[in-house]
């Protein structure tokens, strides 16, 4: 999912995407500790399907599970009405060099915009 250096396409049902209209939270674990020096998630962007950039993404590490700390942190722009459809990776740098075997990424999506139009079916459930 994360980690397999394949694009998702602009069809978001394709099954390249996992999208949800809240918080996602991934939990990342290592067999042994590793050094990162970045770490980027693949967006997609569809204002006519209301599938917008995340409002925030923050990135924990540690090595106990337990104890994490924030290591990155990635702020898209806010959406705009006329935003064109895109695909975009946010890559975050990390803070610090030390090996490190758990990681959590947090996804905060945006808000419904006020110029979405009323949605006949939900995209999600």
């Amino acid at each position: 999912m994360m980690i397999d250096k394949e694009l998702g396409s602009f069809k978001p049902f394709d099954g390249k995407w996992v999208g949800v209209p809240f918080e996602m939270v991934i939990h990342i674990t290592f067999n042994n500790a590793v050094s990162l020096k970045t770490i980027g998630m693949g967006c997609l962007r569809l204002n006519g399907q209301q599938i917008l950039f995340p409002e925030g993404i923050e990135i924990s590490g540690g090595n106990d599970k337990r104890k994490l700390t924030l290591v990155g942190r990635i702020k898209p722009a806010k959406p705009l009405k006329d935003d064109p459809d895109k695909r975009s990776l946010f890559e975050a740098k990390l803070t610090t060099a030390q090996p490190l075997k758990y990681f959590q990424i947090k996804v905060k999506p945006v808000k419904p915009q006020p110029w979405f139009p009323p949605q006949k079916q939900p995209l999600y459930g």
